[in-house]
Parts: C-alpha cells; structure tokens; sequence
C-alpha cells in the first residue's frame, strides 16, 4: 500500500482593469481596490457561497484614464487545494509460466476523498461571473491494472 498527500496554498492572481487605461503603455493594467483589508471573503463559509462569491467584487473599480491601478500584480490568492492518491498492489507467483512467472494485481485511487479543489476565481470584471469559483479539478478517479510476467 502506498499514498502521496498533497496539500496547496492557492495560487495567486491578479484583477484587471477594464479597456486600456493607460492609452497603449505596455504595462499590466490592474484594478483599484476600494476600502481597507484584504478582499477575500471569510474561507469558513460553506462551500456554496465561496463558490457564489469568493471575494467580494464590490471592492474593485477601473482606475481613471492614464493611471495605473493600486491593487499590485498577484496581489489575490485563491484557494488552496488538498489531495490523496493511494495504491494498493498483490504480487503472486505462477509456477506454471515458468521461473520468472508472476503477476502483479494493483488499484489506485486518484483524488481518493472526492474532495473539491477548486481552481482561481474569475477575476476580469467584465465577466458576469466575476468573483466566482467557475473551475474544479477531476473527480475521484479509479482505475485497476493486472500485469503478467512470463
């Protein structure tokens, strides 16, 4: 039996600024953050209102023409992800295929306890879905393989 345990802090990510404020300058235009404190919303929330809202897009606004936003580059982190992949494997000998005969007999569980990892949030404010957690990693996945040694 074996298992690998995996365990994230969520990526960072950055919220733009809508149109091209600062007239063709090739600089990554961000957005202004309104207010103080950090704009993610409480992580002890259940899982369906950090999916509905994660942060709270209220606290951004395009800067004014030809300045740059104060909200710096990855300055937002989303959350973060936790796995379990495990391995279970049976070895057994078969005298009949001669010295070397064997088989191994294994199953391996990816993403073992189902759990919903979740990837960054929307953060262009001109999708309708801004703020929300749109995008998951995969399922549990279960597969078993039988290999044969003559």
């Amino acid at each position: 039996m074996s298992g690998i345990l995996t365990f994230q802090s969520g990526l960072p990510f950055t919220v733009g600024a809508v149109g091209d404020v600062l007239a063709g300058v090739d600089f990554a235009n961000t957005a202004n953050l309104i207010g103080a404190g950090n704009p993610v919303l409480d992580a002890g929330r259940s899982k369906g209102a950090k999916i509905l809202q994660y942060f709270d897009p209220t606290r951004f606004a395009n800067p004014g023409p030809n300045t740059i936003g104060n909200l710096g580059r990855n300055a937002l982190e989303g959350p973060g992800s936790a796995n379990v992949d495990m391995s279970l494997a049976k070895g057994l000998r078969f005298p009949f295929l001669g010295e070397a005969g064997a088989s191994e007999l294994r199953l391996e569980t990816f993403n073992t306890l189902n759990r919903a990892n979740f990837g960054n949030p929307v953060s262009s404010m001109t999708n309708s879905n801004f703020g929300r957690l749109t995008a998951a990693g995969a399922p549990r996945i279960l597969q078993m393989a039988v290999k044969i040694i003559f």
